[in-house]
């Protein structure tokens, strides 16, 4: 059996099924209130028929996708960025050039601690994983949730295959910090990759969403303006 594409949302011919918005995370979320329910009997019925969106999913997977934290921190980065998404319909073209998925194709609930995930990402299995989705939708912009990702990204066993994909890289991942008080300065990487053809995808690594160290959402609104070219291209 070949290898299967790990999307929780539609694929929109001519929007995200090439060159579209890529949000990557670590791997599927599988909450405790997820395992209580299959526990209980009462797994959350998918109808994978029913189209939808990034950020509208109810179709699909039920009320349930309206409390989910992750998308929901995602979402309103976007909003804060100046592209607030349609959550109730299937949007226009920037809702439908969004892809969501995962580097690897399994299930978890705790990424509290980021490096122990690390050697499961750059196993065979899901270095492979990940190589799949980028050669199958060829992303133009790549949006990673999880600081390990980036590191991930620039391995040995990741890097050249990735690069012989989308082109290569103009130069390392660059830190770019946000003065905001004198809190946290979350780590978001921009890296830059060209391909022969002109073409060039553009990285950027943020911290997990549902991370546990106080995700600050105004934090991630200073990033507006360099975020704006990236996103706009899509609208």
């Amino acid at each position: 059996m070949g290898l299967q594409t790990n999307v929780t949302n539609s694929i929109f011919e001519g929007f995200n099924d090439k060159h579209g918005l890529m949000i990557c995370g670590y791997e599927h979320g599988h909450s405790v209130a997820d395992q209580k329910r299959e526990n209980e009997g009462n797994s959350r019925k998918i109808n994978e028929l029913n189209p939808c969106t990034f950020s509208n999913q109810v179709p699909r997977y039920g009320d349930d996708a309206k409390s989910w934290p992750y998308q929901n921190t995602i979402k309103k980065w976007f909003r804060s960025w100046g592209f607030p998404l349609d959550e109730d319909g299937l949007g226009g073209r920037l809702e439908k050039s969004i892809i969501l998925t995962n580097w690897a194709n399994t299930q978890g609930h705790n990424m509290n601690n980021e490096h122990g995930i690390v050697p499961k990402l750059l196993s065979d299995e899901q270095v492979e994983n990940f190589l799949h989705h980028i050669r199958t939708f060829k992303p133009s912009v790549i949006l990673f949730m999880g600081s390990e990702l980036i590191r991930c990204l620039n391995d040995k066993k990741v890097l050249p295959h990735f690069e012989a994909i989308v082109g290569k890289s103009k130069g390392k991942a660059i830190f770019e910090p946000r003065p905001v008080g004198k809190g946290i300065r979350f780590k978001v990487y921009f890296q830059t990759f060209q391909h022969s053809d002109g073409s060039t995808c553009e990285v950027v690594c943020f911290p997990h969403p549902s991370g546990s160290r106080g995700i600050r959402d105004e934090y991630f609104a200073e990033y507006r303006s360099r975020m704006s070219p990236i996103i706009s291209q899509f609208e």
